[in-house]
């Protein structure tokens, strides 16, 4: 039934109103897929790029301030104290300020060797106390792994702490 009123059907048949309201609608179904499917989704794409490439900017800018105390970080130290005290001294040292480093979890690998887990902590501080634990107990950072937060200057992650001894 519809093959059939199709062979009938004829564009010149239609009357100039008629021929308008095709046109016109064919170019609104032609807008609506051009928004819909092209503008739309390239738009989205823009979007997300510009906020990545913005997030990326805020950390190299964060990494530039913060490369002299990175770089202090790394280096080489000796002592003669034992394994037991250094961890001992880590957890101590950790402790005794609750208030920046409440969500910092301390785990004995083996004997040379401690795993600082951390949530939420202020990264120049935790920075600062890695620093002096490196000078004062003579730890080497084996692993390191921070990622930032959502609010600014906060990192979760883990170091691995090693002994010389």
């Amino acid at each position: 039934m519809i093959k059939q009123y199709w062979e009938k059907f004829s564009f010149k048949d239609l009357s100039q109103k008629e021929k308008i309201q095709l046109l016109v609608g064919g170019v609104t179904i032609a807008f609506l897929f051009l928004f819909l499917a092209v503008w739309l989704p390239l738009h989205y794409i823009k979007s997300d790029l510009e906020s990545e490439v913005k997030s990326q900017r805020e950390l190299i800018m964060w990494m530039q301030q913060n490369a002299p105390l990175l770089k202090s970080a790394g280096q080489p130290v000796n002592d003669t104290k034992s394994a037991q005290d250094i961890f001992s001294s880590i957890e101590a040292t950790f402790k005794s300020q609750p208030e920046l480093f409440n969500n910092i979890v301390i785990t004995r690998n083996s004997e040379t060797k401690a795993t600082i887990s951390f949530n939420n902590v202020p990264f120049d501080d935790l920075l600062k106390q890695l620093i002096q634990m490196k000078k004062q107990l003579k730890v080497e950072i084996d692993e390191i792994q921070v990622n930032k937060l959502e609010k600014s200057g906060l990192v979760e992650g883990r170091v691995v702490l090693l002994s010389s001894h």
